[in-house]
């Protein structure tokens, strides 16, 4: 086989695996996006956590997470399945708005933008614990006890946020060698196969900036303890309903047959 054609089956083998990874992690991510933010919806909903200031940064990073899943990564993944799917081409009006809709959610879920919520709502939080320790000396045991489990939340909370706050920082770091890399080299004329391993580097370090949105359930599952103790609590709440109904059924129908 001629080098030209060794070089054309490797520029053919990685540009189909580009196709291949860019179409499995973005179905992976839109399933994984759907069911994590939807079950962080219902935990950061429960009466021990909606009042805390750190809970609703987590409800506004679901919400920015919700709106990645189905724009960033719906919207590419329709754009590479085939061109008739291509909302990006129908006309230069919806190019031009997708692209900013994509450009902004982007920028949202980026490595400042975290770290920077996190800072003002961890603040707010040590704040409140600041506060709440000065005041325990004063109250009655009870009233102690629960400041005591209110402090518990707050330090699970704020664990929760640097979890989260590293884990964006790693996947985000990629992307940003990836940008540096293309400045440099932005005036160096690239061959075929140079351009289709950029590309597929590009794809890579692309998809893995929007991971952390879409997966940040599963970070708060593994490092937080409340998080998995109220999370239980919605499974055995519905697990007992779904029971009580059964018995109600047959309950009836019991009644029927008889």
């Amino acid at each position: 086989m001629s080098s030209s054609n060794a070089t054309l089956a490797e520029i053919n083998a990685l540009n189909y695996g580009n196709i291949i990874f860019y179409q499995f992690w973005s179905y992976l991510l839109i399933g994984l996006g759907t069911i994590g933010h939807s079950l962080n919806i219902y935990v950061f909903a429960r009466p021990i956590l909606r009042s805390n200031p750190c809970t609703r940064y987590f409800l506004a990073a679901t919400i920015s997470g919700i709106f990645v899943t189905y724009t960033n990564v719906l919207l590419r993944l329709l754009q590479k399945l085939d061109p008739k799917y291509d909302l990006f081409a129908y006309s230069t009006v919806s190019c031009k708005i997708l692209s900013f809709v994509v450009l902004h959610a982007r920028c949202v879920t980026s490595c400042l933008g975290p770290s920077l919520m996190m800072l003002i709502f961890g603040s707010l939080t040590i704040r409140h614990i600041q506060r709440s320790a000065k005041t325990v000396a004063v109250q009655t045991t009870q009233v102690q006890n629960q400041m005591k489990r209110q402090k518990t939340t707050d330090r699970q909370l704020i664990q929760m946020m640097l979890v989260q706050c590293l884990y964006f920082s790693l996947l985000t770091t990629p992307s940003s060698v990836y940008y540096l890399y293309s400045s440099i080299t932005m005036s160096t004329v690239s061959s075929p196969l140079q351009m289709a391993k950029n590309s597929l580097f590009s794809n890579i370090t692309g998809i893995l900036s929007i991971t952390g949105a879409c997966t940040s359930f599963y970070v708060f599952t593994l490092s937080s303890k409340l998080f998995r103790r109220e999370l239980m609590k919605i499974f055995k709440h519905h697990l007992q309903t779904n029971q009580m109904s059964n018995a109600n059924v047959m309950q009836m129908t019991n009644r029927f047959t008889k």
